[in-house]
C-alpha cells in the first residue's frame, strides 16, 4: 500500500476516533486503521462486526504475526486485521509465518509483511477452519476452567485436605 494510503486511512481513522457517538475513543489508531481498511469484516471468518452493539463489543484486533515474537509489529496498521472475539480466540499466539508445516515466510520487515500479509491471513483461515489444529488446546483449557469452578465451589475445609 503506497504511503499516500496510509496517511488517508490514518485521517479517516482520526476523524472516526473523535466523532459522536464516542463508541471509537480509547481504541488505539492501528485498530480503527484497520477496522475501517478491512471494512468491519472478520478477516478470518468474514462475519460482519456492526450488525449490532453486542457484536461491536466482541469484536477485537488481531495481531496478524503475534507480537510476542514480532515486538516491531505491534501497533503496525500492516500487522492489525479486524477479528470477531471467536476467530481470535482459537488463533491466539499462533504465528502463520512459521507453522503449520508449511513453507517458512522469513518475515523482518514491514515490506516483507506486506508482501505476505494476504498469504498470512490465507494460512490463518485454514487453521481457524480446521478445528483438528486447535479444539485439543480448547478441550484443556475447558477442563482446567471446570477444575478452578469446582476447587472454588468446593466447602474451604475440604480444599485444604484437597
Amino acid at each position: 500500500m503506497p504511503k499516500e494510503d496510509y496517511r488517508r486511512l490514518h485521517e479517516v481513522a482520526q476523524r472516526l476516533r473523535n466523532s459522536e457517538p464516542p463508541f471509537f475513543r480509547g481504541n488505539h489508531i492501528g485498530s480503527i486503521q484497520a477496522f475501517v481498511r478491512d471494512a468491519g469484516k472478520c478477516q478470518y471468518c468474514g462475519k460482519y462486526l456492526y450488525e449490532s452493539y453486542a457484536v461491536l463489543g466482541d469484536s477485537a484486533t488481531d495481531h496478524l504475526l503475534p507480537r510476542s515474537r514480532y515486538e516491531l509489529f505491534k501497533h503496525d496498521p500492516r500487522n492489525l486485521v479486524a477479528c470477531c472475539i471467536e476467530c481470535n480466540k482459537i488463533k491466539g499466539d499462533w504465528d502463520p509465518a512459521t507453522s503449520d508445516g508449511q513453507a517458512e515466510l522469513e518475515i523482518k520487515t514491514l515490506a516483507d509483511l506486506e508482501r505476505d500479509r494476504d498469504e498470512l491471513i490465507k494460512r490463518t483461515r485454514k487453521y481457524i477452519e480446521n478445528p483438528e489444529k486447535w479444539k485439543v488446546l480448547f478441550a484443556k483449557a475447558r477442563q482446567n476452567f471446570e477444575d478452578a469452578v469446582a476447587e472454588y465451589h468446593r466447602p474451604a475445609n475440604e480444599a485444604k485436605s484437597a
